[in-house]
Protein backbone atom coordinates (compact mmCIF):
# COMPACT_ATOMS: atom_id res chain seq x y z
CA UNK A 1 0.00 0.00 0.00
CA UNK A 2 2.53 2.26 1.28
CA UNK A 3 4.73 1.37 -2.27
CA UNK A 4 1.60 2.27 -4.40
CA UNK A 5 0.90 6.05 -2.37
CA UNK A 6 4.57 6.74 -2.98
CA UNK A 7 4.17 5.86 -7.06
CA UNK A 8 0.96 7.50 -7.13
CA UNK A 9 2.76 10.91 -5.45
CA UNK A 10 5.66 11.14 -7.56
CA UNK A 11 4.02 10.47 -10.77
CA UNK A 12 1.02 13.39 -9.40
CA UNK A 13 3.66 16.10 -8.65
CA UNK A 14 4.03 17.39 -11.78
CA UNK A 15 6.28 17.86 -14.81
CA UNK A 16 9.92 18.54 -13.52
CA UNK A 17 10.66 21.77 -14.80
CA UNK A 18 14.55 21.33 -14.78
CA UNK A 19 14.10 18.66 -16.89
CA UNK A 20 11.97 20.30 -19.24
CA UNK A 21 14.57 23.33 -19.29
CA UNK A 22 17.44 20.61 -19.88
CA UNK A 23 15.20 19.12 -22.78
CA UNK A 24 14.68 22.66 -24.30
CA UNK A 25 18.32 23.71 -24.13
CA UNK A 26 19.49 20.77 -25.85
CA UNK A 27 17.02 21.57 -28.82
CA UNK A 28 19.68 22.45 -31.70
CA UNK A 29 17.01 23.45 -33.59
CA UNK A 30 16.48 26.38 -32.00
CA UNK A 31 18.46 29.73 -32.35
CA UNK A 32 19.58 31.62 -29.07
CA UNK A 33 16.99 33.69 -29.07
CA UNK A 34 14.51 31.15 -29.26
CA UNK A 35 15.66 29.54 -26.85
CA UNK A 36 16.42 32.28 -24.42
CA UNK A 37 12.93 33.02 -24.61
CA UNK A 38 11.35 29.13 -24.46
CA UNK A 39 13.68 29.24 -20.91
CA UNK A 40 12.15 32.72 -19.57
CA UNK A 41 8.30 32.05 -20.83
CA UNK A 42 9.00 28.71 -18.72
CA UNK A 43 10.53 29.58 -15.65
CA UNK A 44 8.31 33.42 -15.39
CA UNK A 45 5.12 32.16 -17.08
CA UNK A 46 2.68 34.54 -16.81
CA UNK A 47 4.90 37.29 -14.82
CA UNK A 48 7.04 37.81 -17.86
CA UNK A 49 6.11 41.48 -19.14
CA UNK A 50 8.93 42.04 -21.78
CA UNK A 51 11.44 39.87 -23.51
CA UNK A 52 14.04 41.57 -25.58
CA UNK A 53 16.99 40.16 -27.45
CA UNK A 54 19.43 42.29 -29.32
CA UNK A 55 22.28 41.28 -31.24
CA UNK A 56 25.77 42.82 -29.86
CA UNK A 57 28.45 41.93 -32.86
CA UNK A 58 29.16 38.12 -32.17
CA UNK A 59 26.75 37.76 -28.85
CA UNK A 60 23.03 38.83 -27.44
CA UNK A 61 22.12 41.01 -25.41
CA UNK A 62 19.04 39.89 -23.33
CA UNK A 63 16.79 42.38 -21.90
CA UNK A 64 13.71 40.58 -19.31
CA UNK A 65 11.36 42.81 -17.44
CA UNK A 66 9.23 40.83 -15.15
CA UNK A 67 6.73 41.20 -12.41
CA UNK A 68 3.39 40.32 -10.81
CA UNK A 69 1.41 41.25 -7.55
CA UNK A 70 3.10 38.82 -5.66
CA UNK A 71 2.81 40.20 -1.86
CA UNK A 72 6.28 40.27 -0.29
CA UNK A 73 4.67 42.85 2.22
CA UNK A 74 4.18 40.47 4.48
CA UNK A 75 7.60 40.57 5.24
CA UNK A 76 9.59 43.87 6.61
CA UNK A 77 11.34 45.95 3.93
CA UNK A 78 14.99 44.27 4.70
CA UNK A 79 12.98 40.87 4.19
CA UNK A 80 11.14 42.21 1.27
CA UNK A 81 14.36 43.41 -0.34
CA UNK A 82 16.76 40.34 0.29
CA UNK A 83 13.64 38.00 -0.77
CA UNK A 84 13.02 39.76 -4.30
CA UNK A 85 16.54 40.00 -5.38
CA UNK A 86 16.77 36.29 -4.01
CA UNK A 87 14.31 35.79 -6.60
CA UNK A 88 16.24 37.69 -9.44
CA UNK A 89 19.26 36.02 -8.60
CA UNK A 90 17.51 32.48 -8.86
CA UNK A 91 16.77 33.67 -12.60
CA UNK A 92 19.89 34.78 -12.81
CA UNK A 93 21.20 31.12 -12.47
CA UNK A 94 18.69 28.95 -13.92
CA UNK A 95 18.73 31.03 -17.16
CA UNK A 96 22.45 31.16 -16.89
CA UNK A 97 22.58 27.11 -16.19
CA UNK A 98 20.63 26.65 -19.56
CA UNK A 99 22.47 29.53 -21.56
CA UNK A 100 25.77 29.45 -20.65
CA UNK A 101 26.93 27.75 -23.81
CA UNK A 102 25.07 30.49 -25.52
CA UNK A 103 26.43 33.32 -27.66
CA UNK A 104 24.95 35.47 -24.19
CA UNK A 105 26.85 38.52 -23.04
CA UNK A 106 24.45 40.47 -20.91
CA UNK A 107 21.02 39.77 -19.06
CA UNK A 108 19.24 42.67 -17.35
CA UNK A 109 16.48 41.61 -15.44
CA UNK A 110 14.21 44.57 -14.33
CA UNK A 111 11.41 43.65 -11.64
CA UNK A 112 7.94 45.56 -11.76
CA UNK A 113 5.23 45.65 -9.17
CA UNK A 114 1.77 47.01 -8.93
CA UNK A 115 1.00 49.52 -6.11
CA UNK A 116 -1.78 51.94 -4.99
CA UNK A 117 -1.12 55.35 -5.80
CA UNK A 118 -2.79 58.38 -3.96
CA UNK A 119 -3.44 61.17 -5.79
CA UNK A 120 -5.97 64.26 -5.03
CA UNK A 121 -7.30 61.91 -3.07
CA UNK A 122 -8.44 59.51 -5.72
CA UNK A 123 -6.79 56.07 -5.47
CA UNK A 124 -5.36 53.67 -8.53
CA UNK A 125 -2.92 50.95 -9.31
CA UNK A 126 0.05 52.02 -11.36
CA UNK A 127 2.58 49.46 -12.11
CA UNK A 128 6.42 50.83 -11.71
CA UNK A 129 9.72 49.24 -12.22
CA UNK A 130 11.32 48.93 -8.74
CA UNK A 131 14.52 47.21 -9.32
CA UNK A 132 16.98 46.34 -12.43
CA UNK A 133 20.27 44.56 -12.55
CA UNK A 134 22.62 43.67 -15.49
CA UNK A 135 24.97 41.12 -15.03
CA UNK A 136 27.63 39.85 -18.16
CA UNK A 137 27.84 36.25 -18.85
CA UNK A 138 31.69 36.06 -18.48
CA UNK A 139 31.44 37.41 -14.62
CA UNK A 140 28.82 34.35 -13.90
CA UNK A 141 31.03 31.83 -16.08
CA UNK A 142 33.96 33.14 -13.18
CA UNK A 143 31.48 31.26 -10.56
CA UNK A 144 31.93 27.59 -9.60
CA UNK A 145 29.43 25.70 -8.58
CA UNK A 146 26.33 27.67 -10.09
CA UNK A 147 23.53 25.61 -10.84
CA UNK A 148 19.80 25.11 -10.90
CA UNK A 149 17.67 26.22 -8.05
CA UNK A 150 14.28 25.09 -7.69
CA UNK A 151 11.51 26.80 -5.97
CA UNK A 152 12.75 27.20 -2.07
CA UNK A 153 11.49 29.29 0.71
CA UNK A 154 14.78 28.60 2.64
CA UNK A 155 18.54 29.29 1.68
CA UNK A 156 20.36 26.98 2.52
CA UNK A 157 24.45 26.96 2.75
CA UNK A 158 25.00 27.05 -1.05
CA UNK A 159 22.74 28.50 -2.57
CA UNK A 160 22.83 31.42 0.38
CA UNK A 161 27.04 31.60 -1.41
CA UNK A 162 25.91 31.76 -5.02
CA UNK A 163 23.56 34.06 -4.00
CA UNK A 164 26.22 36.42 -2.23
CA UNK A 165 28.44 36.04 -4.99
CA UNK A 166 26.12 36.59 -8.03
CA UNK A 167 25.28 39.71 -6.10
CA UNK A 168 28.62 40.65 -6.24
CA UNK A 169 29.45 41.02 -9.55
CA UNK A 170 26.07 42.22 -10.68
CA UNK A 171 25.80 46.08 -10.99
CA UNK A 172 22.48 47.53 -9.72
CA UNK A 173 20.80 50.15 -12.19
CA UNK A 174 18.02 50.86 -10.35
CA UNK A 175 16.89 50.12 -6.67
CA UNK A 176 13.81 51.88 -5.54
CA UNK A 177 12.85 49.08 -2.69
CA UNK A 178 13.98 52.10 -0.24
CA UNK A 179 10.96 54.08 -1.22
CA UNK A 180 8.31 51.72 -0.68
CA UNK A 181 6.02 51.73 2.53
CA UNK A 182 4.35 48.65 3.78
CA UNK A 183 1.97 48.66 5.40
Amino acid sequence: MHKLFLILFLFCKGPNIEFELAQLSKNKKLSAEELSYSLASKLLGNTLKNFQIEKNKDAYDIYINYGNDRAYTFQSQNQYAERMQFDIVKLIINLFVFLKDTPISSLRISYSKPFFVKTNDREHTEEFEIFRVKVFFSDLKNISGLKFIHDKKKMDSDIRENFNKVRLVWKIEMNETARIELK
